[in-house]
This record gives structure tokens, C-alpha cells and sequence, in this order.
């Protein structure tokens, strides 16, 4: 696995609350061990900051 970037963001909640987000694009090989834990992941996310549009997933075959 390898990191393709990292940001550290500096945001403010509606109420008015101050939080540091670090976001980290990654890239390597995924064995799914368990193909329903897996999809739930895919639709809803992993990880605290959602909220932030984080823990998104974008998965892609492997070239043969």
C-alpha cells in the first residue's frame, strides 16, 4: 500500500466548534475476506468524519 496524499484541514462546525480533519489518499491491493462487510462499507462509508464527506471508497478491479 502506498499514500498518494495527505491533507490536514482546519474546519468549523455549525456550532461554532473547531476541528482538525487529516484526510489520506491511498493505493494498493484489498483481499475482502468477507463480501458482505465489504459491500455495507462501499455504500456507507468507513470511518468518524463521514460528515465531512470522508471515508469514501472508490475500489476498481485489478488488470489480470
Amino acid at each position: 500500500m502506498r499514500v498518494e496524499r495527505y491533507a490536514s484541514l482546519d474546519l468549523t462546525k455549525p456550532n461554532g466548534t473547531r476541528v482538525r480533519l487529516g484526510t489520506c489518499d491511498f493505493a494498493g491491493t484489498l483481499t475482502v475476506t468477507d463480501e458482505a462487510l465489504f459491500r455495507q462499507a462501499l455504500k456507507q462509508g468507513i470511518g468518524p468524519a463521514k460528515g465531512f464527506g470522508c471515508g469514501l471508497l472508490l475500489c476498481e478491479r485489478a488488470e489480470a
